[in-house]
Order: structure tokens, then C-alpha cells, then sequence
């Protein structure tokens, strides 16, 4: 199953784009956080790594939400997505884990309800 929402759809979710444009590493480390069950959670250690490691946690993250999901993406797709455009790979898995109810939360603005997406 591929993702439900594509890499440049980060303006469809103003609130995950707000999110991830002024915090990006919290985001991320939330996008963790649901991951690991604890939804809406801020992490702080993994907020600091993210800040830590930079540019991997993108890609990082992505094969992680892919694997959860088994979605029809390759480690090497994830690669190079969370590399080349690491803003909108964070943005489109936050949009994933909202839609399959993993709810992230935010730091700036409340994330949309799912069906809207």
C-alpha cells in the first residue's frame, strides 16, 4: 500500500506544515513519540537527537513509518526523500500517522481531524 499523501501535499496541512517549518525537530520527535504508542507527546530526548543528527532523522523516520505500515516504500526511496526534501518528508509522514490515527499532535497548531484529509 503506497503512502496516502504525496511529498509535495505539505500545504494541505497547514498545521503539520506550521509545525514542521518552525519546530522542526520537535515534530519529528513527536512523529516518534505516536510511533511508539505515545500519541499527542512531546519527547524531549528525541527532539535532541533530531537536533543532533539533522538531516538523517528525516530519512530515519520515514523508513520507520513506512515499515510500521508496510507501505510500498524501499529504504533507499526513504533515503533519498528524507535527503533531498526533508521538510516535506517530515510533513507528509506526519499527514500519514494523522491519517492512520497515530496522532503526533503539534507545537504551533492543533493537527486536522483525519477524515478531513
Amino acid at each position: 500500500m503506497p503512502y496516502h499523501h504525496g511529498t509535495c501535499g505539505c500545504f494541505e496541512d497547514t498545521s503539520v506544515c506550521c509545525d514542521t517549518l518552525f519546530c522542526p525537530c520537535c515534530q519529528m520527535g513527536r512523529q516518534c513519540a505516536a510511533l511508539e504508542g505515545n500519541a499527542d507527546t512531546h519527547n524531549c530526548g528525541m527532539c535532541i537527537v533530531a537536533m543532533c543528527v539533522g538531516g538523517c532523522f528525516p530519512m530515519c523516520l520515514r523508513c520507520k513509518v513506512s515499515d510500521k505500515f508496510q507501505l510500498e516504500e524501499s529504504c533507499c526511496a526513504s533515503f533519498i526523500c528524507g535527503l533531498l526534501f526533508p521538510g516535506c518528508s517530515v510533513c507528509m509522514t506526519g499527514r500519514e500517522l494523522n491519517f492512520r490515527g497515530v496522532n503526533p499532535g503539534g507545537c504551533c497548531c492543533k493537527p486536522e481531524d483525519a477524515k478531513n484529509m
